[in-house]
């Protein structure tokens, strides 16, 4: 089992929330400049391409709707987001480790000039950030996400020194929501 939980601690981040309180209460994450980091408390089950098509059909259903009612307005309505886009998105679920005892529970390190903005564009917005559909599937297929976030002025630094400190601890891995 890594250390990571431990690192993170460390370096103040150790109130964890769920993305679900976040979400209906906003107002808990400051507007300042700040890192913070998702893990899932608890992993649900993973079935591979299942997993990934039963959120592509949610959000398929989810057009057409949007679709047949501004149809009934006479208008056109053009998606915000592109399934093609969607499933390269969803392709960061395979980095997952899944049913491994005692893997690392760490899904995303980021940062952010505004950590409140950031968070919502996250979790109550449409393709604002670039891990909101791989953490919308998750959360679909049963998974619990928690967030813990610090503010800093050092905000990129901060998120620098995370990640360094994520790779040493991972043999040169990043957290597998984390694409760069």
């Amino acid at each position: 089992m890594c250390n990571c939980i431990d690192m993170l601690t460390a370096k103040g981040l150790a109130h964890w929330e769920p993305v679900a309180s976040v979400s209906a209460n906003l107002s808990l994450v400051p507007k300042k400049p700040g890192v913070y980091v998702l893990r899932a408390s608890n992993m649900g089950q993973y079935y591979g391409d299942k997993f990934q098509r039963r959120y592509l059909t949610e959000i398929t259903q989810l057009h057409r709707q949007k679709r047949h009612l501004f149809k009934k307005f006479g208008l056109t309505w053009i998606p915000d987001s592109n399934l093609e886009f969607i499933k390269r998105r969803l392709d960061r679920l395979g980095r997952i480790e899944h049913d491994i005892e005692g893997s690392c529970s760490i899904l995303y390190i980021g940062s952010s000039k505004n950590l409140r903005q950031r968070l919502e564009q996250l979790f109550c917005k449409e393709d604002r950030h670039t891990i909101e559909h791989p953490v919308r599937a998750l959360l679909l297929n049963g998974w619990q996400i928690e967030c813990a976030w610090k503010p800093t002025p050092n905000y990129r630094e901060e998120e620098k020194q995370l990640k360094i400190a994520f790779k040493i601890e991972h043999s040169g891995a990043l957290p597998p929501l984390v694409n760069r």
